[in-house]
């Protein structure tokens, strides 16, 4: 357990400390032998928390400074880290009334997102054609490094942004990109497609070898499934199938993520995600609406209305300031009178 489930132990040290000192009455022996390794894998884990401490600067988000190959490193580091700190506990607890307690789940999860979200926010605040079909396919090429490193968490969430309605609609824009870099976005959702219950996905996952990164919805989801089909208890007896099956699951989930990524620093995504503005999914929509209209002539006509309400609002702000001004000057005035 120590060995395997480090995490765990580590959350509930106090009590693996005192179940030590019991063996040890009895079995010194035994006991030495766990405290050595509980004292070595709490060595390895602060070594990894001091060298996930590293300062690095925050990857380049803007579409002509970021290089594919590096940002698909920089992400899968990044996300591993995240990743390895998902115990079987919080996997267990995730359908429960405790889900608010998977810390490490929703930080996952939040990674995944703010990936696809600065995607898509990117690609809709492009105006000119030219620039978006060129940042659609530094994306595409950014999905297959994130692929060949066996990153599949961001790699879904790459086409999971692409397939966005504010990016598909683009028609023109897609209708632009190279055949080649089509044929190779295809691939990745072939790869990835939840047909059949992401059965493609699973066979291609089960033929990786390890280190990498599983999309962690399918586990989830799996988990999800066996917990809504199956009662824990059955007339009184303990429904031991269900959590064999909860079990199968979590195994297989810990056995990719035992295995590390070795990556030198390439910068810090998520320093970067902290200070990027993130477009809402309504503003994402409007501006997609705006750099690539159906109507040309029906998205003039919305640009022109929120141009000139913004113009009112303005007008209105501005008498604002000004009965704010002339209101400080009284008081300004009546000050110095009494002051006299």
């Amino acid at each position: 357990w120590i060995e395997h489930f480090f995490l765990d132990v580590l959350q509930h040290q106090s009590l693996f400390l005192d179940f030590f000192k019991v063996i040890e009455d009895k079995q010194p022996k035994v006991a030495q032998l766990l405290y050595s390794k509980f004292n070595a894998k709490e060595t390895k884990q602060k070594e990894e928390e001091e060298q996930a401490k590293i300062i690095s600067p925050p990857v380049p988000l803007q579409w002509d400074y970021f290089n594919e190959e590096d940002l698909a490193v920089a992400i899968t580091r990044q996300e591993a880290m995240l990743f390895h700190k998902i115990t079987p506990l919080q996997l267990l607890l995730w359908n429960t009334k405790e889900k608010p307690s998977c810390t490490a789940i929703h930080n996952a999860v939040s990674f995944s997102n703010h990936l696809a979200d600065w995607i898509t926010s990117e690609i809709v605040r492009k105006v000119k054609l030219e620039e978006r079909v060129l940042l659609l396919e530094k994306y595409i090429n950014l999905g297959e490094n994130l692929l060949s490193l066996k990153n599949f968490s961001s790699c879904m969430s790459v086409i999971g942004a692409l397939g966005s309605t504010a990016v598909h609609r683009m028609k023109k824009t897609w209708e632009k990109i190279n055949p080649e870099t089509l044929t190779s976005f295809q691939r990745m959702k072939n790869i990835l497609s939840h047909r059949s219950s992401y059965a493609t996905y699973r066979a291609f996952l089960g033929g990786s070898i390890p280190p990498c990164l599983p999309y962690l919805g399918t586990c989830l989801s799996d988990l999800t499934f066996i917990d809504d089909g199956n009662k824990d208890q059955s007339e009184s007896q303990f429904n031991v199938s269900k959590w064999q099956m909860c079990s199968s699951v979590i195994v297989e989930f810990l056995e990719i993520q035992r295995p590390s990524f070795v990556f030198p620093p390439q910068g810090d995504v998520l320093a970067a995600f902290e200070a990027y503005e993130f477009l809402t999914d309504d503003q994402k929509h409007d501006y997609s609406q705006m750099v690539e209209p159906k109507d040309s002539e029906a998205a003039t006509q919305k640009m022109l209305t929120q141009y000139e309400e913004a113009r009112q609002q303005i007008l209105v702000l501005s008498q604002k300031i000004e009965e704010l001004k002339k209101e400080i000057g009284d008081k300004e005035n009546e000050n110095e009178n009494e002051n006299q």
